[in-house]
């Protein structure tokens, strides 16, 4: 089985990756944004559709936040070269759609 890297992938595929993540994280703003306002509950944030739906009622601000800060490290992650490991549970899962 051949191990993967992320110079397996082409600079146009690499910059697709970015995108990607850059326009999830402006939606995870957003998310942010409307929760300090107290308009919605983190189960109707766009987040919440990229989590296990058992644990959206343990989640609040400031998980939003920290988890915010998984998807911008993933996607830094994806544009620098070489294998670049996750660092814990919550990048893996920004990592996934």
């Amino acid at each position: 089985m051949k191990r993967h890297s992320r110079d397996d992938l082409t600079p146009g595929q690499r910059e697709g990756l970015y995108r990607a993540g850059r326009q999830l994280a402006d939606m995870f703003f957003a998310d942010l944004r409307r929760l300090a306002r107290r308009e919605v509950t983190f189960a109707e944030i766009d987040m919440a559709e990229y989590l296990p739906r058992k644990h959206l009622s343990r989640h609040n601000l400031a998980f939003a936040e920290r988890f915010l800060v998984c998807v911008l490290t993933v996607t830094r992650k994806l544009r620098e070269p070489g294998v670049q490991w996750l660092a814990c549970t919550a990048e893996e899962r920004a990592l996934r759609p």
